[in-house]
Order: C-alpha cells, then sequence, then structure tokens
C-alpha cells in the first residue's frame, strides 16, 4: 500500500492536493492539525495533515486472508486421516448416515408444516386474494399481510370490496397504523433545527442531504447550512461541495467532534442545519461509537437513519438493533426504486415500530425524494404488479 502525505494551511487545500495526486477515490487514513513557524509563540499558522492511499483495499483484506489461511491449516494439520476415522452407522434399509436421515426427516417436517401453511391461507374475496398474495410476493410476511387484508376484508364490504382503487386505500390505511409515518422536516418558527443523517455504508446519505437541502434552500425559501463529518473519502466530501455552490449554501467540513460543535455555533444564523456523516457498518462497535460522539457534538434535533429499501429483513433488523447508539428518530427509506422485495423493510420498520419520514427514489437532487405516506407505500408495495 503507498501512502502518501499532505499538508496545506486549510482542509480544502489539503484535499485539493490528494484529489489531484491520487483522484476522487482516494483514502483517508489519518488528519490531524498542529501549528508551526512563528516566534515567541506568535505568528505561528495552522497546518493540516493528510496521509492518503488509493490502494487501502487490498491492504485492508491482507490480514483476514492471512487469518484464514492460517485457520484452514491449522484444521487440516489438526484432522484426523480418512483412513482413521470412525465408521458412521448406517441406517439397514438404505446405508444412509443416520445424521443424514435426521436431517431430511426434519426438512421433511419443515417442508410439510409450509404446505399446511399454504393451505391454511384465508379465504378473500378474488381482488383480496390476489392482492394477498401480491403482499407475500413483495417480501412482506404472511402474518402482516393477514393482519393488513383481514381488516380490510372486515371493514368492507359488498361493491367496495370490488373496487381495486378502494380496496387498496384502505391498504394504505392499515400500513399507516401499523408503520407510524411523522411527515416531513418542519422548520421552528423563529428558531433552528439541526438535522443529523446516519446510516451503514453507502445507503445514498450525502444525495439524500443535497435533496433536502435543495428543496428547503430553494423552494421554502429557508437559510439552510451544511456540515459535512464524512472525511473519509474525498469523493464525498466533493460532491456536498458541488451541491452546495449549486444550491448556494454554506458547507463546513470537520475532522472531530470539536469542529462539529464549532461549526454549528458558526451557523447560528441558519434555520435548518443539515448534518453528513460518514457510513458506519452496523458490525464495527468502535465506529458507532464515533459516531456517537460526533452526535452528542452536534446535539442534533433530528436524527434521520437511512436504510436501503434492498436490503435482506434479517439485515435490516441488525441495522436497527446496531443503531440504536445513535438515538435515531425517525427513519428513511432510501433506493425505493431499486428493490424488487419492498414488504421486507415495511415488515421491519412495522415489527420494530420505527417512524418513517421520506422515501427517495433515484439519485436526481431535488426531485427523486418523497414524504412517506399511506399512498406511497402501498405504491411502492404493488407497483411491480401494476401497469
Amino acid at each position: 500500500m503507498e501512502l502518501k502525505r499532505y499538508r496545506a494551511h486549510s482542509m480544502q487545500a489539503a484535499l485539493a492536493q490528494v484529489k489531484q495526486e491520487l483522484g476522487a477515490e482516494a483514502v483517508i487514513l489519518n488528519t490531524k492539525t498542529f501549528y508551526q513557524g512563528g516566534l515567541f509563540g506568535l505568528g505561528k499558522k495552522e497546518v493540516v495533515e493528510i496521509v492518503a492511499s488509493r490502494d487501502v483495499n487490498i491492504a485492508d483484506t491482507a490480514p483476514e486472508f492471512s487469518r484464514r489461511r492460517e485457520v484452514c491449516a491449522r484444521y487440516s494439520s489438526a484432522r484426523p486421516a480418512s483412513s482413521a476415522a470412525p465408521a458412521v452407522r448406517t441406517s439397514a434399509a438404505d446405508g444412509c448416515p443416520e445424521e443424514i436421515l435426521k436431517e431430511l426427516f426434519s426438512l421433511k417436517s419443515q417442508v410439510e408444516s409450509l404446505t399446511k401453511e399454504c393451505v391454511r391461507d384465508p379465504e378473500y374475496p378474488q381482488l383480496l386474494n390476489d392482492l394477498y398474495h401480491r403482499l407475500i410476493a413483495a417480501g412482506a410476511s404472511r402474518e402482516l399481510a393477514k393482519k393488513i387484508m383481514g381488516a380490510v376484508h372486515t371493514d368492507l364490504n359488498g361493491a367496495d370490496l370490488q373496487n381495486e382503487a378502494t380496496v387498496k386505500k384502505k391498504v394504505g390505511h392499515e400500513i399507516g397504523k401499523l408503520v407510524k409515518l411523522c411527515g416531513p422536516i418542519m422548520c421552528p418558527s423563529g428558531g433552528r433545527k439541526k438535522v443529523v443523517m446516519t446510516g451503514p455504508t453507502g445507503v445514498g446519505k450525502t444525495t439524500t442531504i443535497a435533496k433536502l437541502a435543495a428543496h428547503y434552500s430553494i423552494k421554502e425559501r429557508r437559510r439552510v447550512g451544511l456540515i459535512t463529518a464524512d472525511t473519509y473519502r474525498i469523493a464525498a466530501v466533493e460532491q456536498l461541495k458541488v451541491y452546495a455552490d449549486i444550491i448556494g449554501v454554506s458547507l463546513d467540513v470537520v475532522l472531530t467532534p470539536k469542529e462539529l460543535r464549532d461549526a454549528v455555533r458558526r451557523q447560528a444564523d441558519k434555520e435548518l442545519i443539515f448534518i453528513d456523516t460518514a457510513g458506519r457498518s452496523q458490525q464495527n462497535q468502535t465506529r458507532l461509537v464515533e459516531l456517537k460522539n460526533f452526535l452528542d457534538a452536534a446535539e442534533p434535533d433530528e436524527n434521520h437513519l437511512l436504510v436501503s429499501a434492498t436490503t435482506h429483513r434479517e439485515e435490516i433488523d441488525n441495522i436497527i438493533e446496531k443503531f440504536g447508539v445513535a438515538d435515531v428518530s425517525t427513519f428513511i427509506i432510501s433506493k425505493a426504486d431499486e428493490c424488487s422485495k419492498p414488504g421486507s423493510i415495511i415488515d421491519a420498520l412495522a415489527a420494530h415500530g420505527k417512524p418513517v419520514s421520506y422515501l427517495t427514489t433515484g439519485q436526481d437532487v431535488p426531485d427523486d425524494i418523497e414524504v412517506a405516506t399511506e399512498a406511497s407505500l402501498v405504491s411502492l408495495l404493488f407497483r411491480n404488479g401494476d401497469t
């Protein structure tokens, strides 16, 4: 791995050097600020130093590869030769090992249970039955689908049960009971609000902030400021700087919780401050603690956790649990346009009782974002079957 050290009198100048030599995908490994020059403590100048590399992936994966190779080697040397292995008792009927037979019987039992579950699917009128199976095909659990369609079947009757628009509206109403819809970000009258975006890597935090900043600055005519603590990759800072210049809002780049606190203080005249954070893996507890330190410094009024709609249900549960240290106030469903099983995230949010504020539906700034409503969630769930 090739390490490069860059020094300048400002973060922007140092980042420009990194980008010029290593490109926009350079990875920042370390940053520090110190003072040099002057006489008897006077005239000292602040210097920002960045250590960066363009080749971090190979180095990051090498220790893990070596560790796995050592584990495999130990396993191979400790494992007895096949000729010395004890004989496995087999069934008298077909010679199949008993362990395999037990596994086969277990699988057979599970298949039979699933088959019975399918047989016990509730009987609904044709339209409700079609929508019930479309919910399941979209990734919703049978429990959620039954709860929604059961309520629809109970509350509607006659011609209403044959009217798709009426039924879908009722479905949306039931989803709204299960998934809290908190509405858009509201600017306080005569005050200011600090809004933080957090989430795993690659969920679209920076683009989402740009969309919201453009909306509130241009359409709502609010005084908006941006702060980014996502200095791990040069591209993220550059991307937000471009957006800030286009929208016409201020941007502060911070490296530490103290700098974040100072930046918030400098933007005291703003009505709405959006704070971007670096993506954190929910598996990395150290990084999540760092995130908590930044949030404590920012003292946000709202903390929106972005979760991609393309994420598997089990991983959504894991993200919600691990990011609990960040005191999340609401959720944003990102990449809604890319998912094939949107029912999974609706299912998870309903199970955890988490509120939703927005859905993002593409890369275009500022258009591809919408407030989460009953109608938008119904459209998301049933879109694959609509013409």
